[in-house]
């Protein structure tokens, strides 16, 4: 800003205003795939705005939070949008969200091969993971007797070398550095023995000797090869044999038996189940083969979730997930019994939710789909997927990718099949497809001028996600921001392009033509200048370029203020006043100016008059003493006897004795009229007798001569002529004449106004 003074002096003074872009912020997560109850990191990175911004969080499962770093732990799993409003200083907000999808929390279960087992046997040790994020990078092996061991695969084996009960412990780690842990216990048992076993012994003919083998150690049905001594033999562990006798009496008679002893094999048992992997609320078939033993076995069974059965072919379905063993218990009809137990795993049931990236999306963009199956019995073998616009698909992937040749809002679902030929169905999710990103571009105001910030916006329409732009404003520069704002330095008409980029990366362009005018300026005026107290003064601002009608406001410089390009102001004092004008044109850039103003008295007049008081028919002379008032004064008389004049100074004689008002009117060059009245008193004119006594006289006789005055003003002088060449200055002299004769005395009578009367008087002598 430039300011001059009345001396044409001028000081510069500017200031600075910094217009920071719109706030805007972006969101991120800790990790991309979250397990129910894990600590979520979520942080808000804003940019732009005024000040430091404030965060507010609503995390789409009814809880808040502030701050724009924020940790959450969801309870359940799911897909959730967490949305964060930042606000600055100027209460100006931005919003943004991030999809979570919410897994079910990691799970392990362990099984070992055989168990029980014996010493210098390899049982195999299988961990089976569920849930969590996949893959998962490590297992930590605790095998109970001192060792440890770390592998990448789901499966290991180790070799004890004493017997007894091992429990070992298995530590899955999955890829979001979750952990779960299971546990199996392990028997090792001691190595087998056998001992051969024949009652009763010593035996005889007809008597049945049973043979068994009674066994320790060992793991599993032992199976076992006889040889009874009479060239028989047999190969199981509980064996019959007949031995054939001959008796013979005195008589040399000789009978023959012979007899068979059977021996079952004693009672065992053996289980199977429809599935070793499965899941809540899946129905499970468990079968108990009893083998040996006598007569038909019965079975019962428990479990292991506090829950009991019988029958040797049996269902059962588990309601809750984890490690259970059920043990089935076999009696034979010789009350023997036999048990065996299994033990699983019992996964959550399995489950699949679909994620949509990008969603929404727009007409053939590709879209990328993905199923995060959990429980069930992994591997997951296929995928078949309905994309809601008649078009299916079937994959061996989690992932798959479609592109939509119509807009609208389309229904997708996943049906996802586990190794166990289970298949569960997601959710329908709605897939909206916009059309592709259009945008255009808009300026304002435009036109705009030179130096005036000019803010330049999209309106954009369809697309999806958040949208960037990039500006080149047609003067070889550039900008970014969708909205931003630009200043030209040159006047001409410029054509601005953006190029605008959304979410998905859909490019869309729009260009707007910006007139940029010269800068707004503004001269002034004032008339009359100088002015006076109380006249009207008429105010013009003359603007040039800017843009649109200009508005104008004023300060006149003692107080007071007026609005409009074109008005009038009148000063209630005399003085020199700076009065300024502020113009502002329709895109509120200013132009000041101002101009000073010199404000006079108010025009006074004071009539003089002279002589005063006069008498008739002298010349008065009418005078002005003007004060104050603007330029030139005129003047026009009333004299007070019905007769006029003109002129600042003019004279009047008046034909008729009295008293009167003589009003002048003095009007100035603004048109401004003063007016002042002055009495003038107008006496009868001067007049004179003369008079001398004696007359008749005589030679040397004293005459006396008086000279009366009538009329005009103050004491009148007089001057004598005797007649007789003799003289005298008084108004009563006396004169002696010298010689015999008739003598014309004249006395001239003189007032104060000069007027002069004469009178005679014929004296004889």
């Amino acid at each position: 800003m430039t300011a001059t003074d009345n001396l044409g002096v001028t000081a510069t003074n500017s200031i600075i205003i910094t217009v920071s872009p719109k706030l805007t912020v972006a969101v991120s997560t800790s990790t991309p795939n979250p397990v129910v109850g894990q600590s979520l990191t979520f942080t808000a990175t804003t940019a732009n705005g005024v000040g430091v911004a404030t965060c507010s969080w609503n995390f789409g499962d009814g809880s808040t939070g502030s701050g724009c770093s924020k940790t959450h732990a969801y309870n359940t799993q799911g897909t959730f949008t967490a949305k964060v409003t930042a606000t600055d200083t100027l209460s100006v907000t931005a919003t943004a969200s991030v999809t979570v999808n919410i897994v079910s929390t990691l799970g392990v279960s362990l099984n070992a091969s055989p168990n029980p087992t014996e010493p210098t046997i390899n049982p195999t040790f299988t961990a089976t993971a569920a849930g969590g994020t996949p893959p998962y990078t490590s297992y930590s092996w605790t095998f109970g007797d001192g060792t440890t061991a770390t592998t990448s695969a789901a499966t290991t084996i180790h070799t004890y070398n004493s017997t007894g009960t091992f429990s070992v412990t298995v530590t899955v780690a999955d890829s979001a550095g979750k952990t779960a842990t299971s546990s199996v216990s392990v028997t090792v048992n001691a190595r087998l023995t056998v001992t051969a076993v024949a009652t009763p012994n010593p035996t005889e003919v007809s008597v049945a000797v049973g043979s068994t083998a009674p066994t320790t150690g060992g793991l599993g049905t032992p199976t076992c090869k006889w040889t009874f001594g009479d060239s028989g033999t047999a190969n199981t562990c509980s064996a019959s044999h007949t031995y054939t006798s001959t008796a013979t009496d005195a008589l040399g008679v000789t009978a023959t038996n012979n007899t068979t002893i059977t021996v079952s094999p004693k009672l065992t048992v053996t289980v199977t189940t429809s599935t070793s992997n499965p899941v809540v609320g899946q129905s499970l078939t468990l079968t108990a083969t009893p083998s040996g033993g006598v007569g038909t076995a019965t079975c019962t069974w428990n479990f292991g979730d506090t829950t009991t059965g019988s029958g040797c072919l049996t269902t059962h379905t588990y309601t809750t997930s984890g490690t259970f063993t059920a043990t089935v218990t076999a009696t034979d009809i010789l009350t023997v019994n036999a048990t065996t137990s299994v033990t699983f795993n019992v996964g959550s049931a399995l489950a699949v939710i679909l994620v949509i990236s990008a969603n929404p999306t727009e007409l053939a963009v590709s879209t990328t789909f993905t199923a995060r199956a959990t429980g069930g019995s992994p591997p997951y073998a296929s995928y078949n997927w309905t994309f809601g616009d008649g078009t299916t698909a079937t994959t061996t992937t989690a992932t798959t990718s479609h592109t939509y040749n119509a807009t609208g809002t389309f229904s997708a679902m996943v049906t996802v099949t586990d190794s166990t030929s289970v298949t569960a169905g997601s959710t329908a999710v709605s897939v909206a497809v916009n059309p592709r990103l259009s945008v255009t571009a808009v300026a304002g105001p435009n036109p705009t001028e030179v130096s005036k910030a000019t803010s330049f916006t999209i309106m954009p329409a369809d697309g999806a996600g958040t949208i960037t732009c990039r500006w080149a404003f047609g003067d070889t520069t550039t900008g970014t921001g969708c909205s931003t704002t630009h200043t030209y330095a040159a006047t001409g008409s410029f054509t601005a392009n953006v190029t605008a980029i959304d979410g998905l990366g859909v490019t869309a362009t729009s260009s707007v033509s910006a007139t940029v005018n010269a800068r707004l300026t503004v001269t002034v005026a004032a008339s009359p200048n100088p002015a006076e107290v109380g006249s009207t003064i008429g105010f013009t601002a003359h603007t040039t370029s800017g843009v649109g009608a200009a508005t104008c406001n004023w300060t006149f410089g003692d107080g007071a203020t007026g609005t409009g390009c074109t008005t009038t102001h009148t000063y209630a004092s005399q003085g020199t006043f700076t009065a300024g004008v502020t113009a502002t044109d329709t895109v509120n850039v200013t132009a000041t100016t101002n101009i000073s103003v010199t404000v006079n008295a108010k025009l006074a007049v004071t009539a003089v008059a002279s002589p005063r008081p006069t008498e008739v028919g002298t010349a008065v002379s009418f005078t002005i003493t003007p004060a104050g008032g603007v330029g030139t004064v005129t003047c026009s008389w009333a004299f007070g006897d019905t007769t006029t004049g003109t002129g600042c100074s003019t004279t009047h004689a008046y034909a008729n004795a009295g008293t009167f008002n003589a009003t002048v009117t003095a009007t100035d060059s603004l048109g401004v009229n003063a007016t002042a009245s002055i009495t003038v008193a107008v006496n009868a004119k001067l007049a004179v007798t003369a008079n001398a006594s004696p007359n008749l006289t005589e030679v040397g006789a004293l005459v006396d001569f008086i000279a009366p005055t009538t009329g005009g003003v103050g004491t009148a002088t007089c001057s004598w002529n005797f007649g007789d060449g003799s003289a005298a200055n008084t108004c009563s002299a006396s004169h002696t004449y010298t010689r015999a004769g008739r003598f014309n005395a004249t006395v001239t009578a003189t007032d104060t106004l000069s007027v002069s009367v004469l009178s005679s008087v014929s004296v004889a002598v």
